[in-house]
């Protein structure tokens, strides 16, 4: 027998609450490439099973921020939205638009196949993406940019780098260095990354 509450608690035969230690949490990581920014995730047990999961809002994810100095160590932590509840989603894998093309330029131009994400938003300036599969550019793989110059007509976007999404040709990925890119390709809008911090 349990009860839903923030964090999810477990009560015994006796209505008890079961102790619980941080140690027996669901925990995900990722981090954007080489940068100094890493995203946390962690849940109760349990939380994250199917039969507990709240898919029409998908709140039962902790979910903060950490980002790290030259030398490791941690300067800052930011909640999503302030707040440390178990309220919040880790979607990390269903949220994608196959690649189609890359340019060596600076910056760097993306073509994806479709202007609209899986849940049914547009592709907008200010989305946050990873890279990942991309054949030839393997240079892209694994971090993540932020979408600039977004072409609706033409379904192509300006690589942006940075800690904001403001467009800036300072800090605009330049690819032109970049192995040519070949094919395939995957750019994902991680909710986690998309969350709005402080």
């Amino acid at each position: 027998m349990s009860r839903r509450t923030r964090p999810l608690q477990y009560l015994d035969a006796n209505n008890n609450v079961i102790p619980y230690e941080v140690a027996q949490d669901s925990i995900r990581l990722s981090y954007e490439g080489g940068s100094d920014v890493r995203y946390y995730a962690t849940a109760r047990p349990n939380e994250t099973q199917e039969s507990n999961r709240d898919y029409e809002n998908k709140s039962f994810w902790r979910i903060y921020r950490l980002t790290y100095d030259a030398t490791r160590n941690v300067t800052q932590k930011d909640w999503v939205n302030g707040s440390n509840d178990n309220e919040f989603s880790w979607d990390d894998s269903l949220n994608l638009i196959s690649i189609s093309a890359v340019t060596q330029a600076n910056p760097g131009v993306v073509t994806l196949s479709t202007d609209t994400w899986p849940d049914g938003t547009a592709v907008a300036n200010g989305d946050k993406v990873e890279i990942l599969s991309a054949a030839g550019m393997t240079e892209l793989n694994g971090n993540f940019y932020y979408v600039s110059g977004w072409n609706a007509g033409l379904m192509t976007f300006n690589l942006h780098v940075g800690n904001d999404k403001n467009s800036d040709d300072n800090e605009n990925e330049n690819t032109s260095g970049y192995g040519a890119y070949t094919g395939s390709g995957i750019a994902y809008k991680r909710s986690y990354a998309n969350h709005t911090y402080n």
